[in-house]
């Protein structure tokens, strides 16, 4: 009883073992605390103190000269589940301790044969482990197979290595060799079992790579094979010790009968006793007709007896397999009829048939050995001559399927992979061109598609050069090769302007194409002089409708009238622009609450805001490519930096000019960075309010042009003669650059109207009070160097004038001066 308890601790030990290492895995203990090295030599000494124990703890045999034991189990589980290391650390270690343990008390005989094997079990498992499982751990098979592999080595090496007392060393590897292979592999496969219950892993499953499924089939391959020349040599052997027996017996019938013939029964039968049938085996004699033993080792007896076939149905002088007294012998009936005696010649199984066996052993080890080998170098060669070469065909169609299309297979080992390099190669050049001409093909419809957008936006600056009134300015930079953003601006009259700014949701073909479309809705309802409000309520529901790829519209539209500074305007989810007064800088023109975005949700009503801009004013707007451009540390441009740009424009910047310097400022912050998103920006300045008889402009000398030009239009359309124009565009010069260059006035007004025969031009500032009527005469008699700095101007003035009126009113100086129409 305590034999088999002990034979099954062993046998559950390294499976135990297996489970703590396994469940300290998983849950992380191991592995963060401590690095592979100590991991695999902590596991490698626990398995090489499971190989100690079943050392010690052996059952001992033949005499004491052997035991049984399950410790080959310890250093292959230790390998094949945990590591190379760890298997060859396990070997070791019991290997050692089962050369030492004859100090007190192992089996002397086996020491060597029992040391070498369990580090061979450890070596084993390592190769295996790296060489044919690629460093993972195999299935239940394999572990079954390599732990009965090992064992086998075991007993031939015990055979090897009592060479000088072979017949004692295979009574000791009889007496072990079926019990300690099954519980070695019984082992393995109890602890591959548990490491895939645990591991939740199936425990037959198809080898996923090509390597291990190969492996799988050869060790099936190899096993049958193994079986069938097992039964075949068990055959062979058995046939060869018939005939063997056979031989023996028929010489020694002959013999007999010889030594009958010259000497006689009685000469015979004294020396019976020294008769001998090889070692162990002799004769019968006994009577034809009773079957008495009459002489030999049975005498008395009787012949049908001691045999389990009743010896007179054998025919003479042919072998049989029969017992004699109980045990199994080969016989021959041998009969001498002129006499009535008839003899049967034995010989025992065991005698002729342990030569046999232990050749049969031999052979068969050797066997298994030798396929096991072949095994592990036709896995190796599989891998470097088939797997490592599809490893490299794969390794390169990889690259290729990740677009490295310069990619080039090259392996020249065997003719079935060059050609397979080839067509590799081949097809790869045949998809580069396939790629070439779509990419342009692509190309150039991008290209169109990019024209198209283009030619749908306004590109003409300025757009409306005879206007004096006001200047715009617009730009797209798209993010790919045609953009989401859009901007849009026209006259609704000649005194109204729309513009927009918008960015559509996503980038490239299918936001061009909802660009497209917001923008001609949009448009195509400012045209009918409604609201803001009212025309992004329209577009909100027709691009809502059939809206199937979900796609929705940030936008912010002005509606300006240009003759009073009236904007009226309305935010649909955009960010708000920034506002420039004419005495300022910019600031953000936040409305209360932002509307919802355009195309997002039915039956919005949107909300109008308005504000008044006056001459000088600016207003920039812009999508959220500005704001949220990166640069390569992924920093944001954002709103803070973008007002500092502006504000550090010139103060009289025009509007492409503003924009222009947004945009260096956007690409010096992105330093290289790619441009993630669209970048759109507009700028629309109130140069002058102009009515139909006057314009309003800031106090300075950039509005002198606006000016002018308006004074220009005016008199062409009064009809005023040139020598008219010539005497009030002096006059008119010299009193808008006093406003300008002496009042510190912020806003100055011009107007012109004609009243009869005479012409009247009246200037309003805000400036300091002076009465240019009130000005002493130039002396014009005094040369240059004489007269005093000033005065000129205004003698000028009155002369080319029909009369100056001044007034101060409500601290605003007002001057009247009256031409001549005629």
């Amino acid at each position: 009883m305590l034999p088999s308890i002990l034979l099954g601790i062993q046998t559950l030990l390294p499976a135990v073992l297996t489970g703590v290492f396994l469940l300290a895995e998983k849950s992380g203990a191991v592995g963060e605390r401590l690095p592979g090295w100590a991991q695999q030599l902590i596991i490698g000494v626990a398995f090489g103190a499971v190989a100690i124990f079943d050392t010690e703890t052996s059952v001992l045999v033949a005499g004491g000269a052997a035991g049984i034991n399950v410790r080959d189990a310890a250093p292959v589980v230790a390998g094949l589940a945990f590591g190379a290391p760890a298997g060859i650390i396990a070997g070791v270690i019991g290997g050692v301790e089962r050369w030492l343990c004859v100090a007190w008390g192992g089996a002397e005989a086996t020491r060597l044969a029992c040391a070498v094997s369990t580090v061979a079990a450890g070596v084993v498992a390592a190769v295996m482990r790296t060489w044919v499982f690629e460093d993972k751990r195999p299935g239940l098979g394999y572990a079954v197979g390599v732990g009965l592999g090992v064992v086998t080595f075991d007993m031939l090496l015990i055979m090897l290595t009592n060479m000088s007392d072979s017949m004692a060393s295979f009574e000791y590897v009889q007496e072990c060799c079926i019990q300690m292979t099954l519980l070695n592999g019984l082992a393995c496969g109890i602890a591959f079992a548990g490491q895939s219950f645990i591991r939740r892993d199936r425990l037959f499953v198809r080898p996923p790579y090509l390597i291990s499924d190969l492996a799988t089939k050869l060790f099936a391959v190899f096993a049958l094979a193994f079986i069938g020349i097992f039964f075949s040599t068990i055959a062979i052997m058995v046939n060869m010790s018939f005939q063997q027996s056979l031989s023996t017996l028929t010489a020694n019938s002959q013999d007999l009968k010889e030594e009958v013939e010259r000497f006689g029964w009685d000469a015979v039968l004294d020396d019976r006793y020294a008769w001998r049938v090889m070692s162990t085996g002799s004769i019968i004699v006994y009577d034809a007709q009773t079957g008495e033993v009459t002489d030999g080792k049975y005498s008395g007896q009787n012949i049908k007896e001691l045999m389990s076939t009743d010896p007179f149905t054998l025919e003479q002088d042919d072998c049989n397999y029969l017992t004699v007294g109980g045990s199994y012998c080969y016989v021959m009936r041998c009969t001498f009829p002129e006499d009535g005696r008839e003899v049967i010649l034995y010989l025992p199984e065991d005698e002729t048939d342990a030569i046999p066996n232990v050749m049969l052993f031999l052979f068969l080890d050797v066997q298994v050995l030798m396929l096991f080998i072949l095994f592990v170098v036709l896995c190796q060669l599989l891998r470097r001559r088939v797997v490592n070469n599809l490893q490299l065909a794969e390794s390169g169609l990889a690259a290729v399927a990740h677009g490295n299309l310069d990619t080039r297979v090259d392996i020249s080992s065997h003719q079935e992979f060059v050609k397979l390099s080839e067509d590799i190669n081949t097809t790869v050049d045949a998809l580069k061109g396939y790629i070439d001409e779509a990419e342009h093909r692509h190309d150039s419809e991008l290209a169109l598609a990019r024209q198209i957008q283009h030619s749908a936006l306004p590109s003409v600056f300025p757009p409306f050069p005879d206007r004096i009134d006001f200047d715009l300015y617009a730009s797209m930079d798209a993010a790919r090769e045609v953009g989401g953003d859009f901007y849009d601006f026209f006259l609704l009259n000649d005194h109204t302007l729309v513009f927009l700014i918008a960015d559509v949701s996503g980038k490239g073909v299918p936001a061009a194409l909802f660009m497209m479309k917001a923008k001609t809705e949009i448009h195509s309802l400012m045209e009918t002089n409604i609201g803001v409000d009212e025309a992004f309520t329209r577009a909100n529901e027709r691009l809502c409708e059939a809206n199937e790829s979900g796609m929705f519209v940030t936008a912010w539209l002005g509606k300006l009238d240009v003759s009073t500074g009236e904007l009226a305007y309305a935010n649909a989810g955009h960010n708000p622009p920034l506002l420039k007064r004419a005495s300022g800088e910019f600031e953000y023109l936040r409305q209360a609450k932002p509307n919802f975005f355009l195309a997002g949700m039915e039956g919005i009503r949107y909300r109008k805001n308005s504000v008044t801009l006056g001459p000088g004013d600016k207003l920039f707007l812009y999508t959220d490519g500005v704001t949220e451009a990166c640069d390569p540390s992924e920093a944001l441009f954002g709103e803070k930096r973008l007002v500092q740009t502006l504000n550090s424009t010139r103060q009289k910047e025009t509007p492409r000019g503003t924009c222009d310097a947004v945009a260096q400022a956007v690409k010096a912050h992105a330093a290289g960075a790619e441009q993630s998103d669209d970048i759109t920006m507009l700028c629309v300045s109130l140069c002058a309010l102009c009515g139909r008889d006057r314009v309003v402009t800031s106090a300075d000398r950039d509005s002198l042009a606006v000016v002018s030009a308006f004074l220009d239009a005016q008199l062409l359309r009064l009809g005023a003669s040139p020598r008219v124009v010539a005497r009030v565009q002096v006059v008119v010069d010299e009193a808008y650059s006093n406003i300008c260059n002496y009042s510190g006035a912020s806003t100055a007004v011009m107007s012109i109207v004609r009243k009869g025969a005479d012409l009247l031009i009246e200037f309003v500032d805000d400036g300091v009070e002076f009465d240019p009527t009130a000005a002493p005469p130039a002396d014009t008699t005094l040369s240059a160097e004489q007269r005093k700095i000033g005065g000129l101007g205004i003698h000028m003035m009155r002369k080319m004038s029909a009369s100056m009126d001044y007034r101060r009113v409500d601290d605003t100086n007002i001057l009247t001066v009256a031409f001549s129409f005629d």
